[in-house]
């Protein structure tokens, strides 16, 4: 009987260690293909990004164009006012010399 019971243990005892085989087999192979899915989603994480910052800077410089048109528009505006401005001042005084004349 006390055989018996040593060769149960024992194959107990192996079965125990398969386990443990397969086990850390299952651990490492779950854990290298958490890794290739880590490593796959920073390249796709840094493909966002990148395709992120050239949609930023492409907007970056549509506003700035943007503003640089409406400072032109601005600019060109004031310089029409100061003609004309300029024109009624010359014309207010030719009225004002036949006013006087």
């Amino acid at each position: 009987l006390a055989g018996e019971v040593e060769r149960i243990a024992a194959e107990v005892g192996e079965a125990m260690v398969t386990a443990d085989r397969e086990h850390a087999g299952l651990v490492e192979a779950v854990h290298e293909r958490m890794m290739k899915r880590l490593a796959q989603q920073d390249d796709v994480q840094q493909l966002l990004q990148e395709a992120v910052e050239g949609k930023r800077a492409f907007l970056e410089e549509i506003v700035r164009a943007e503003i640089r048109s409406r400072f032109e528009s601005v600019d060109t505006l004031r310089t029409d006012l100061d003609a004309k401005a300029t024109s009624l001042e010359e014309g207010f005084e030719r009225i004002r010399e036949e006013v006087r004349a």
